[in-house]
């Protein structure tokens, strides 16, 4: 399934291309395109994590970062929200000085839809369980017709043991402008590679 990205950054596309080094470590090319529309390229090898199927928690690059996910703030989502989960909130409507902003959505509207994100993001990760959460801090207002997306950074890992360990990491989720809307830490726990008996 097709991702958008939706991010304020250059947009940076990383393919795999054949080669001869092997299945193992492919060849990459990394293009940049600036705002110029001229791109830059160089090749190559690195993990592409987390997308790559087949990855364990070991494979983790602590310090890694990279978007994910286009969720629209939709009108009719803002008032179905404020109906069935949040009556005791007003429909908010744009603040003063915003000129053809949409109604404004919930804040925990916008935690919902980074949880959507997320879920679609990571089902195919070797999560374990979910710990919890932490720093969960709201910086601005969504509003209807914008698209938010994620920023995820590996912070850290914690060994366990030979079968599992912990990933802390940071979620920062932006509109289409790239200005921050929501922030929130996690802390998952993720299998190891599975141990090849003999």
């Amino acid at each position: 399934m097709a991702r958008v990205w939706v991010a304020q950054k250059n947009a940076v596309e990383i393919e795999a291309r054949a080669g001869k080094s092997g299945r193992n470590k492919p060849p990459l090319a990394l293009r940049t395109k600036n705002r110029t529309g001229s791109d830059t390229r160089k090749d190559f090898c690195v993990s592409i994590l987390p997308r790559q199927p087949g990855w364990w928690f070991e494979d983790i690059i602590v310090g890694r970062t990279y978007d994910f996910g286009a969720a629209l703030v939709s009108a009719e989502d803002i008032t179905l929200f404020h109906e069935r989960f949040a009556p005791n909130l007003p429909l908010k409507t744009s603040e003063q000085g915003r000129e053809g902003a949409g109604p404004r959505a919930a804040e925990s509207h916008v935690y919902a839809l980074w949880r959507r994100m997320l879920w679609e993001e990571t089902r195919e990760w070797p999560v374990l369980q979910r710990l919890g959460q932490d720093a969960l801090r709201y910086y601005k207002a969504a509003y209807a017709g914008e698209v938010l997306s994620v920023r995820l950074t590996f912070l850290a890992t914690e060994d366990r043991n030979d079968r599992e360990g912990v990933l802390t990491a940071s979620h920062e989720v932006q509109d289409q402008d790239g200005l921050l809307v929501m922030s929130v830490m996690t802390r998952t726990l993720m299998a190891k590679r599975p141990i090849k008996a003999g």
